[in-house]
């Protein structure tokens, strides 16, 4: 920020940004202590034009005051995360006199300008007495900056890290016992944990999930016992597993919900992939079970030497010029690398939870995802579910009416080791296996095809199934699939 101060004082003309509940709170509160509050503004203002006496504008009508420069803003958004990007917004409309919480000071790693103005707007918030009269004005701030954060523990030849879920998958080849069978099933080798149905499906019913259908797990159970053996698998057999597998999950549940360091210290050894992810050595329920919590990431050790192979210096690099030109301070989904974990992205919540739930979907379907299937992903999604179809091998096409930004997402895909995909113009009939789409119903595609639906509005058919819903750009999106 630059260090040229305004005056907050008893003659300065302030306008309060939110024309609601906490705004009129202000209000009252800075005039008896003296101020003068000369509106509100916010971006229903057409809708609500007047509010306590007071005008309520746009800020697209106030930035074209011709004395701007001498008006102060105060942000009454309840939503202190928000502020920055409204501040941002304001920014590039000319007002510099604002009064907000900086994203940085909310993370404890704010400079003093960035401090001094949270203070302010903590004291303003909690209605105490203003002692401060200058105040930094805002001219920029600071782009997107890249850190490994999911970095627990090292020593000279491993990495304790937190990987996303996405980057994480089950062994790739059987163990050697397992090889003495001839009739090998390979439906849980070498595929994303969060697709391990049968576990998820026994774990979200040991956590009371009515819906929940565990005897898929018991029968991958008895099926891996007949690849390695030649016993009965008897009722009594059964139970045995069921109570072992119950008391395997009470025991992990409870130093979950302790909080305590099991998962670290016990994090599963996990092997680079050349096709830009890392597979498991063992501890498919540790995994799986944190994915049926809702996890994001995954502890596992890597050797050093592969880790590596997730920063290669030249993508690196690539990306962070591309965001210091574009000047990014935000992106509109998560990027599922250790870098881009703590950068700003309003919709994580959204898209980790709704892939989680959508390979959920696709599991119980008993969708395949190979070098055969043809996916459109025909919404915004910032590369983030084109990269994890990619990394099976199958063939990924995008909307060319949904790219946020081409250049930065080719870099990302290039630095996860994703080979990217086609865009194509939806209006052309193609293809396609499966769809993942804003459009409903899909007209374009071959009969027989399966869909996925990012709807803004919530859909009654029968032929629907709900699978989740969240907030994406300030508005309720419902993500359903189609039953069988």
């Amino acid at each position: 920020m630059n260090t040229l101060y305004f005056d907050f004082d008893k003659k300065s003309r302030i306008w309060l940004y939110g024309a609601a509940t906490m705004g009129v709170i202000t209000a009252h509160y800075l005039e008896e202590q003296g101020y003068f509050v000369e509106g509100f503004i916010d971006k229903r203002a057409d809708e609500i034009a007047e509010l306590n006496g007071k005008p309520v504008l746009s800020l697209h009508q106030v930035a074209e005051f011709s004395e701007k420069e001498q008006i102060i803003v105060i942000l009454t958004v309840k939503n202190v995360f928000e502020h920055e990007r409204i501040a941002i917004e304001m920014v590039e409309f000319g007002i510099n006199n604002i009064i907000f919480f900086p994203y940085r000071s909310l993370k404890g790693k704010g400079n003093s300008d960035e401090n001094l103005l949270y203070t302010l707007s903590n004291t303003i918030s909690k209605r105490k007495e203003i002692d401060v009269v200058k105040v930094p004005k805002t001219f920029s701030f600071p782009v997107i900056e890249l850190n490994d954060t999911l970095k627990i523990s090292e020593d000279t030849e491993k990495i304790k890290v937190r990987l996303p879920f996405c980057l994480v998958y089950t062994d790739k080849d059987y163990k050697t016992a397992q090889l003495i069978s001839q009739d090998k099933d390979e439906t849980f080798l070498d595929i994303n944990i969060a697709m391990l149905t049968p576990h998820i499906q026994f774990f979200k019913y040991l956590m009371g999930d009515e819906s929940a259908d565990y005897s898929i797990y018991l029968e991958s159970c008895e099926a891996a016992a007949h690849r390695l053996n030649s016993f009965e698998t008897t009722a009594k057999w059964k139970e045995n597993v069921f109570r072992n597998r119950a008391e395997i999950f009470e025991n992990m549940n409870k130093e979950y919900e302790n909080k305590t360091s099991f998962f670290v210290e016990s994090a599963p050894d996990a092997q680079w992939n050349s096709k830009g992810y890392f597979n498991l050595i063992s501890g498919k329920h540790r995994a799986s079970f944190l994915v049926s919590k809702g996890d994001w990431y995954i502890p596992v050790s890597v050797k050093k030497s592969e880790y590596q192979y997730l920063f290669n210096q030249e993508h690196v690099f690539k990306i962070k010029e591309l965001i210091r030109q574009k000047q990014l301070h935000e992106i509109v989904a998560p990027v599922e690398h250790p870098m881009f974990a703590n950068v700003s992205c309003y919709t994580s919540t959204f898209w980790y939870g709704t892939l989680q739930k959508v390979c959920f979907y696709m599991g119980n379907k008993n969708w395949k995802i190979n070098e055969n299937k043809k996916i459109l992903v025909d919404v915004c999604d910032f590369g983030f579910l084109v990269r994890f179809f990619a990394r099976w091998g199958a063939q990924v096409f995008k909307s060319t009416t949904k790219i946020w930004d081409e250049e930065l997402e080719t870099a990302i895909n290039d630095l996860l080791c994703c080979p990217g995909c086609e865009y194509v113009d939806t209006n052309i009939n193609q293809d396609y296996d499966y769809v993942i789409t804003t459009e409903f119903p899909v007209k374009t595609i071959k009969d027989g095809s399966k869909a996925i639906y990012f709807l803004e509005q919530r859909r009654l058919e029968d032929h629907l199934e709900f699978i989740n819903v969240g907030m994406l750009s300030g508005k309720s999106v419902f993500v359903y699939g189609e039953k069988e």
